[in-house]
């Protein structure tokens, strides 16, 4: 089963989140990651978030772990299949700025 994140409304401060792509670089931060590693703290983008979050916005790379993310699942988000997970904004570490 896959689910559509396009259009999702996120409840209480809750957001959806995926693994940031494989390379990626933020001014001098420059970091490459394949896969998902349940026991690392990660970069993820939000991709949908509750009205109630403040801290960030969609579209924000966010550090956070799996650990206090859902597992895994399958989603679609504009037409492509990706992995995402669920998380409330209290579990977020930090947002990276530009």
């Amino acid at each position: 089963m896959t689910t559509k994140i396009d259009g999702i409304k996120m409840l209480n401060k809750d957001v959806v989140i995926t693994l940031k792509p494989k390379t990626e670089v933020a001014n001098s931060l420059i970091y490459v990651k394949e896969s998902i590693d349940e026991s690392d703290i990660q970069f993820f983008i939000v991709l949908a978030k509750s009205d109630k979050v403040t801290m960030f916005e969609v579209g924000d790379t966010v550090v956070c772990s799996w650990k206090r993310i859902t597992p895994p699942f399958g989603a679609m988000f504009k037409g492509e299949k990706i992995k995402v997970g669920i998380t409330s904004e209290d579990e977020v570490l930090g947002v990276i700025e530009d």
